[in-house]
């Protein structure tokens, strides 16, 4: 187990536990800032807590590398869900398999999840604030900060509203239809939606 992490908690003497959604992240920076944001936002009213899956200072991005990060840190601790969070970026499909058969092999006592974004976690973000597709990362940038001009991977807290979750979920279902595949979707909306489910 990581020891440089703070040890998983739940809080104690509430009638219903909250529930511990443990997730594994590409990014060093903006995917753990927007969840962040969101447990703040959320975490009270729909009764979840979210840690995340190795050291912050970790760099190793690729899928490879997040799916052994999660499976690191379910050996020890059982979260309710575990939840793999990745980019499909100029990618091959097939490094996405193992994540994939993972998801499918169940969990000890915890569901699994796998959320990708084509082609990058800034799709999501993109769509709180207008429904579109973008293919190109350089395109869903720069769109991005025609809505947060000072966007550097920074996730501000005060950008984001309940309301503009909701719309973007909805917007990401119409962008994957139940299915991860091709170069312009974002299926986060399926982690949201579970971590929202009350």
């Amino acid at each position: 187990m990581n020891t440089s992490r703070r040890a998983f908690e739940r809080r104690t003497g509430m009638r219903v536990p909250r529930r511990l959604f443990l997730i594994s992240v590409e990014g060093q920076k903006t995917e753990r800032q927007y969840f962040v944001v969101l447990e703040k936002m959320l975490g009270r009213e729909h009764n979840f807590h979210i840690e995340f899956a190795g050291a912050q200072s970790c760099s190793k991005s690729s899928p490879k590398d997040v799916l052994a990060r999660l499976k690191r840190d379910t050996v020890d601790e059982k979260p309710d869900e575990a939840w793999l969070v990745v980019d499909k970026d100029e990618r091959k499909e097939s490094a996405f398999v193992p994540l994939h058969n993972w998801v499918k092999t169940g969990g000890r006592g915890y569901e699994k999840g796998l959320a990708i974004s084509a082609p990058k976690f800034e799709s999501w973000l993109l769509l709180h604030f207008e429904e579109t597709t973008v293919c190109d990362s350089s395109d869903c940038t720069r769109k991005l900060k025609g809505h947060v001009p000072r966007y550097n991977k920074d996730v501000d807290p005060g950008t984001y509203t309940k309301e503009m979750v909701s719309k973007a979920a909805r917007r990401a279902y119409k962008t994957h239809g139940g299915k991860s595949s091709g170069s312009c979707y974002t299926t986060v909306d399926v982690l949201v939606k579970h971590i929202l489910a009350t």
